[in-house]
């Protein structure tokens, strides 16, 4: 198989994402590196934080405390415990060794946790992979060919219907030809655009001063505000152009401020 039908066939499924890697462990006496390390601040004299670190470093660890093991972890390796600018200094041998039995500690007690069940991958629906191809390529594809989408309950998203049969798999490939194709070919869709004249603005400040002129241009011929309402057609990012010019009536270059301010519908500015 190709690269450009692996690139195009991995659009159809579901990524994975994966949590912290699992690392080899070694034996940490966690009382012994609380002593040394932590104690001084969250210990039996002194909780910073509220946090006394000194019963969960002599018992060490056990299931139903796993939040705050993990909570430990995070702040050991961010470095924000033991604090950069605080007199403990922590060797990064050290701060390893500790992070990666709390990992273990965590991964070993997950196994005698009850068993959520699977999560079955779930590829993309005809509708799904038109937008997807359109979004990531600017290529509109028309999957109309694919076999038709399973259901349930009213549904075409559901991830233990939608099954990936070999007649699928076939349209897929012939699918990834075609989009590379057009994308070769330069064949892109253009961003959608929209222009709006001068003269459509409405005067706001020194209405005296502001004048149509010829071919939808709108003369300022003062200091003057001029505006106009827009309804976007979806969240994104957009970019404004502005035409203007302008004619020296002095020592000193025309000038000219832009502004755009959102009101109460969130696609309108």
């Amino acid at each position: 198989m190709s690269g450009r039908h692996l690139l195009i066939l991995s659009l159809a499924l579901a990524a994975l994402c994966g949590a912290r890697g699992a690392r080899a462990a070694q034996t940490v006496d966690v009382k012994q590196f609380g002593e040394k390390y932590c104690f001084s601040c969250h210990g039996a004299e002194r909780q910073k934080g509220d946090f006394d670190f000194r019963p969960y470093a002599e018992k060490g660890f056990t299931p139903g405390e796993r939040k705050t093991w993990e909570k430990i972890a995070e702040l050991i390796e961010t470095r924000e415990m033991p604090p950069p600018k605080g007199k403990v200094k922590l060797p990064e041998s050290q701060r390893d060794a500790l992070v990666q039995w709390i990992d273990a500690q965590l991964a070993g007690s997950e196994a005698g946790q009850k068993n959520p069940g699977r999560v079955t991958l779930r590829r993309l629906n005809r509708g799904e992979y038109r937008n997807t191809i359109r979004d990531l390529f600017a290529v509109d594809f028309d999957p109309s060919d694919f076999p038709s989408d399973e259901t349930a309950f009213g549904f075409d998203t559901i991830a233990d219907v939608l099954t990936i049969q070999p007649l699928l798999m076939e349209r897929y490939l012939a699918a990834a030809d075609q989009i590379v194709a057009k994308i070769l070919a330069g064949q892109k869709m253009a961003a959608p655009s929209e222009s709006f004249r001068g003269d459509r603005m409405k005067a706001s400040k020194g209405t005296e001063w502001i004048h149509p002129v010829a071919n939808g241009v709108l003369g300022f011929y003062r200091e003057a505000d001029a505006s106009l309402d827009v309804t976007f057609r979806s969240d994104g990012e957009y970019v404004l152009q502005f035409r203007a010019y302008g004619d020296l009536a002095g020592p000193e270059p025309p000038k000219l401020v832009c502004r755009s301010t959102a009101r109460s519908s969130p696609s309108s500015t």
